[in-house]
Order: C-alpha cells, then structure tokens, then sequence
C-alpha cells in the first residue's frame, strides 16, 4: 500500500474516533453557544462582540484596533478542521513500511487527544454560526445577532465604519459602538 493510501486509511479510521469526540463537545458546547454573548445580542462586559468569519486566506486583521475601541471580535476560521486534520499528520511517515499502520494510528489518536475541548468545538463553531445566520461567504463580519453582515473585508477598523455608517443611515444611535 502506497504512502498515500496509508494516510488515507489512517484518516478514515480516526474519523470515528474523531467525529464522536468533536459532537460529545460540539453539544457540550451548544448550550454556551446558545446563551453566550454571541446568542445575547453580541454584548460582553465591557464592550461589544462582533464575529468575524474568515478562512486561512482571509485572516482578521486590525483586531488589536478594534479591541482599543472597546470592542471584542470572536473570529472564526471555516478552514479549522483540514487546519486540524493537517496537523494531526504531520509529520507521519509517507512511505509504506517505515512505520505500521497502527503505530501512526497511536500518534494521531494521542494528538488528538491532546486537544482541549475548547480547540475541538472550535472546529465546528464556524460553520454552525454561519449556517444559523445564513451566511453565503467569507469573510464576513456579523453585526447584532445576524442583523447586519459586511462581505469581503478582513479589516475590523473597515468593517467598524461601514458599520456605523450604516447604522447612521438607519437611523440608529450614534456614537455607539455595535
């Protein structure tokens, strides 16, 4: 068997392993989901939460700018489980018979395991926000509870004045942070 059948077999057998343990955390996680500051309107003590959708092609930026102006940005990457599943093979041997297959099933399994629960739901949160407000690409910033979405922007102090902008167009309060 090649190198990269070996991976693929390596993959398929750890997706049990791995797909039970990400919904075991992933419904863990629901609840806080569910009344977080994402689910309460986007408001966190001591600021305002926006939530950034993004992949590894558009990282956020100027979060550090936004977060001196009192507001916090959740950012989510769509791309966290191949980014995930990349770094639970890295580093395995490509060839066929330099390592058994169940030695390299024992390494991924105890890096996955070495995950916190924290890092699991994280693989999911992204895809499940952007289903519930119907989001159709990234990046996107993500206003309110979904009421507003800015496309194709990676940066926060940008997307802050759009925002605002629009907001003022509305004829809502100025001078507020989201």
């Amino acid at each position: 068997m090649g190198g990269i059948a070996v991976r693929k077999r390596i993959a398929m057998n750890l997706m049990g392993l791995v797909a039970s343990r990400i919904l075991g955390t992933f419904l863990l996680g629901v609840s806080v989901l569910a009344t977080g500051p994402i689910a309460a309107g986007q408001k966190e003590q001591g600021g305002s939460l926006i939530v950034y959708i993004g992949t590894n092609d558009y990282p956020l930026e100027n979060a550090e700018a936004a977060a001196e102006a009192g507001v916090k940005i959740a950012a989510y990457n769509l791309d966290a489980k191949r980014n995930l599943e990349n770094s639970l093979m890295a580093g395995l041997p490509t060839k066929s018979g330099t390592m058994n297959i169940e030695d390299v099933q024992r390494i991924v399994e105890q890096r996955f395991n070495a995950l916190s629960p924290e890092e699991v739901r994280s693989i999911f949160e992204p895809v499940s926000l952007a289903q519930r407000w119907d989001i159709r690409k990234a990046p996107a910033f993500v206003f309110g509870s979904g009421e507003a979405v800015i496309y194709g922007i990676t940066d926060a102090v940008v997307a802050l004045e759009y925002w605002q902008d629009w907001r003022d167009s509305q004829g809502g309060p100025t001078g507020d942070t989201p």
